[in-house]
């Protein structure tokens, strides 16, 4: 299969507004604003980093499996801010925002609608380093010593939902 063109869309969106990462039966979606997407071992790979403080990070774990939703409009930009700012841990983001989200076509999680979907199986874990990181990012990004897990998915599937 081919995604050049749906990858294209994604990294747009990350370096600007950010996509909506979702991981669980019960599901959580957080907003992602940084990550990657290519081949690597002959397969479509998007490589969404998470912190270990994030509830979608055990989820991911737990599960080995996440989405990723990317909003074809506009719209979505306020729903990026909440769900970027408030934790599934204390909130049910989908109630309080009225957001209904859509059961995947292939795993077990779910999507957000009126996006631009991804579906991706786990398929390798890497933690970041901070002693091999650049100076400079460590310290603009990381004063807070939680650096990402990097979450290798395959992607199995892509739709708009």
């Amino acid at each position: 299969m081919q995604y050049n063109e749906q990858l294209q869309y994604l990294l747009n969106n990350l370096q600007g507004k950010g996509v909506f990462l979702t991981a669980g039966m019960k599901p959580n979606t957080m907003t992602a604003s940084w990550g990657f997407g290519g081949v690597m071992w002959d397969k479509p790979i998007i490589v969404a980093p998470v912190r270990p403080t994030r509830f979608t990070h055990g989820l991911i774990e737990q599960t080995k499996e996440f989405s990723i939703s990317v909003p074809l409009s506009d719209n979505m930009n306020k729903l990026l801010g909440y769900f970027g700012s408030v934790s599934g841990r204390d909130v049910d983001k989908y109630k309080e925002k009225k957001i209904i989200p859509v059961r995947c076509k292939s795993l077990d999680t779910f999507v957000m609608p009126n996006c631009l979907c991804f579906e991706c199986k786990l398929i390798y874990t890497n933690n970041i380093i901070k002693e091999r990181l650049d100076e400079g990012i460590k310290n603009g990004f990381y004063g807070d010593n939680a650096f990402h897990t990097m979450f290798y998915g395959e992607i199995i599937y892509v739709y708009n939902s």
